[in-house]
Protein backbone atom coordinates (compact mmCIF):
# COMPACT_ATOMS: atom_id res chain seq x y z
CA UNK A 1 0.00 0.00 0.00
CA UNK A 2 1.07 3.42 -0.43
CA UNK A 3 1.23 6.32 2.10
CA UNK A 4 0.65 9.87 1.05
CA UNK A 5 2.10 12.62 3.25
CA UNK A 6 2.71 16.21 3.33
CA UNK A 7 6.07 17.25 3.65
CA UNK A 8 7.79 20.72 5.73
CA UNK A 9 9.39 21.28 2.15
CA UNK A 10 8.26 23.97 0.50
CA UNK A 11 8.76 24.53 -3.55
CA UNK A 12 9.91 27.67 -5.32
CA UNK A 13 6.76 28.26 -6.82
CA UNK A 14 4.99 27.97 -3.01
CA UNK A 15 2.71 24.66 -4.17
CA UNK A 16 2.42 22.06 -1.34
CA UNK A 17 4.89 19.29 -1.96
CA UNK A 18 3.44 15.64 -0.86
CA UNK A 19 5.85 12.52 -0.22
CA UNK A 20 4.66 9.43 -1.59
CA UNK A 21 5.88 6.60 0.63
CA UNK A 22 5.80 2.97 -0.37
CA UNK A 23 5.27 0.11 2.23
CA UNK A 24 6.94 -2.84 1.78
CA UNK A 25 6.03 -6.37 3.91
CA UNK A 26 8.15 -7.45 6.07
CA UNK A 27 11.53 -9.44 4.84
CA UNK A 28 11.02 -8.21 0.60
CA UNK A 29 12.77 -5.18 -0.25
CA UNK A 30 11.69 -2.81 -3.15
CA UNK A 31 14.17 -4.33 -5.32
CA UNK A 32 12.79 -8.03 -5.10
CA UNK A 33 8.98 -6.11 -5.70
CA UNK A 34 9.82 -4.25 -8.68
CA UNK A 35 11.49 -7.80 -10.37
CA UNK A 36 8.11 -9.49 -9.16
CA UNK A 37 6.18 -7.02 -11.02
CA UNK A 38 7.94 -6.35 -14.25
CA UNK A 39 7.97 -10.61 -15.00
CA UNK A 40 6.56 -11.50 -18.36
CA UNK A 41 5.64 -14.79 -19.62
CA UNK A 42 4.87 -16.91 -23.10
CA UNK A 43 1.84 -18.41 -22.84
CA UNK A 44 1.21 -22.09 -23.56
CA UNK A 45 -0.78 -21.29 -26.89
CA UNK A 46 2.41 -19.15 -28.13
CA UNK A 47 4.96 -21.72 -27.30
CA UNK A 48 2.78 -24.75 -29.16
CA UNK A 49 2.63 -21.63 -32.07
CA UNK A 50 6.23 -21.36 -32.39
CA UNK A 51 6.97 -25.30 -32.14
CA UNK A 52 4.42 -25.51 -35.10
CA UNK A 53 6.31 -22.73 -36.96
CA UNK A 54 9.61 -24.49 -36.42
CA UNK A 55 8.44 -27.63 -37.96
CA UNK A 56 7.35 -26.40 -40.97
CA UNK A 57 10.10 -24.06 -41.33
CA UNK A 58 12.26 -27.72 -40.77
CA UNK A 59 10.10 -29.67 -43.27
CA UNK A 60 10.83 -29.33 -46.89
CA UNK A 61 8.64 -27.53 -49.15
CA UNK A 62 7.76 -30.23 -51.63
CA UNK A 63 8.28 -34.14 -51.12
CA UNK A 64 9.00 -34.54 -54.82
CA UNK A 65 8.76 -38.20 -54.90
CA UNK A 66 5.94 -38.56 -53.41
CA UNK A 67 4.33 -36.01 -55.85
CA UNK A 68 6.12 -38.17 -58.95
CA UNK A 69 4.84 -41.55 -58.06
CA UNK A 70 0.98 -39.90 -57.17
CA UNK A 71 0.95 -38.03 -60.61
CA UNK A 72 2.16 -41.22 -62.16
CA UNK A 73 -1.23 -43.04 -60.34
CA UNK A 74 -3.66 -40.06 -61.34
CA UNK A 75 -2.31 -40.68 -65.07
CA UNK A 76 -2.58 -44.47 -65.71
CA UNK A 77 -5.87 -44.38 -63.04
CA UNK A 78 -4.59 -46.33 -60.64
CA UNK A 79 -5.30 -43.74 -57.71
CA UNK A 80 -8.13 -44.36 -55.89
CA UNK A 81 -8.02 -42.31 -52.95
CA UNK A 82 -10.66 -43.62 -49.59
CA UNK A 83 -12.67 -40.85 -48.42
CA UNK A 84 -13.03 -42.83 -45.53
CA UNK A 85 -9.26 -42.82 -44.77
CA UNK A 86 -8.32 -39.00 -46.16
CA UNK A 87 -11.19 -38.07 -43.37
CA UNK A 88 -10.30 -40.18 -40.61
CA UNK A 89 -6.77 -38.90 -40.67
CA UNK A 90 -7.89 -35.29 -40.56
CA UNK A 91 -9.68 -35.99 -37.68
CA UNK A 92 -6.53 -37.90 -35.95
CA UNK A 93 -4.18 -34.47 -37.22
CA UNK A 94 -6.59 -32.45 -35.69
CA UNK A 95 -7.08 -30.33 -38.96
Amino acid sequence: MSEIKKTSIASPSGAVVYDIGLRVRAGSSPAANVARADNAGITDAARELARARGAVEDAREIRTERVEALRAQISNGAYQPDAREIAQAILQRGL
